[in-house]
């Protein structure tokens, strides 16, 4: 596999499991201070990597990512 292929492959791979733990840790209530932190920075992550695609100009469906702030 060439480097940039690696690289799309890789960041496809952590942005979806980046998604999957966002999503995760926003669901239902939250046991504990930690809990709701960890939520809390999982949005931050989330709201990075689509401030990120939007700078540039990256739809992030090509990052295998749909999110939206709700």
């Amino acid at each position: 596999m060439n480097s940039t292929l690696q690289r799309d492959a890789f960041l496809i791979d952590l942005c979806f499991h980046l998604k999957e733990k966002a999503d995760h840790s926003s669901q239902g209530a939250f046991k504990d201070d930690y809990e709701l932190g960890y939520s809390m920075a999982m949005y931050e992550v989330m709201s990075l990597v689509h401030q990120q695609a939007q700078v540039f100009d990256l739809p992030l469906e090509a990052l295998g990512v749909r999110w939206s702030r709700s």
